[in-house]
């Protein structure tokens, strides 16, 4: 296997990142590095909060998203959208905030050429 800043690269069938994709936590860019450690074939699981502080983000993780997916480095399983995601915590809402669970696969012919050529 190869490396890659410390990380083995295609080392996971399945990475999953739940209640981290959000504004002041993991920035969007992480999303390449998770594409980097599945395995071809591999599963990519990611949810995000979508109510209205998080809205910039979201945006801004799907604009990373959409290209990998246009240049077949992985294709999307299921965009789940859930109205009723989690219990708002913040004083500007309340009952229940949305959310949206992101499943993409990872191409079995994808390379680490085409992901590189992606990023330059």
């Amino acid at each position: 296997m190869r490396h890659w800043t410390g990380r083995l690269i295609e080392s996971y069938d399945a990475v999953l990142i739940v209640g981290a994709l959000s504004v002041g936590q993991v920035p969007c860019s992480v999303i390449r590095e998770l594409w980097q450690v599945t395995k071809p074939g591999g599963y990519v699981c990611m949810t995000t909060r979508a109510n209205a502080s998080n809205r910039e983000y979201k945006e801004e993780l799907e604009s990373v998203l959409r290209p990998m997916e246009q240049a077949g480095l992985w294709s999307r399983v299921t965009v789940l959208e859930e109205d009723l995601w989690e219990k708002a915590v913040s004083d500007q809402e309340s009952g229940y905030i949305p959310g949206v669970v992101y499943l993409y696969r990872k191409s079995v012919g994808a390379t680490h050429e085409q992901f590189n050529a992606m990023n330059q």
